[in-house]
């Protein structure tokens, strides 16, 4: 997937809520170190569920993070790295259809 199709969705969920699209963004990295491993309730909005998460560097401070959100109905597959090296960086980011 390229940037430019990242960008659009990003510009899609954004402008429907910006809300919902920022609380997604943070808890992303919050839900994938928790036990649960899920937020929200399946089908809801905000929903996120995570896969995987791997480890980027020795020093456990950037991670690579694989999984789903629902977002008004349609549910989005994503994978994303966080860390000290850029923050918050979309990989991956397509409609699960």
């Amino acid at each position: 997937m390229n940037q430019s199709d990242i960008d659009q969705i990003e510009h899609k969920l954004e402008t429907l809520d910006s809300d919902l699209y920022q609380e997604i963004c943070l808890n992303i990295n919050e839900v994938a170190f928790s036990e649960e491993r899920s937020h929200g309730i399946k089908g809801d909005n905000g929903s996120i569920d995570i896969f995987e998460v791997t480890s980027l560097d020795r020093e456990g401070a950037n991670h690579e993070i694989t999984g789903t959100f629902w977002f008004y109905g349609d549910k989005y597959w994503f994978e994303v790295q966080v860390g000290n090296w850029n923050g918050f960086e979309w990989m991956q980011l397509s409609r699960d259809e």
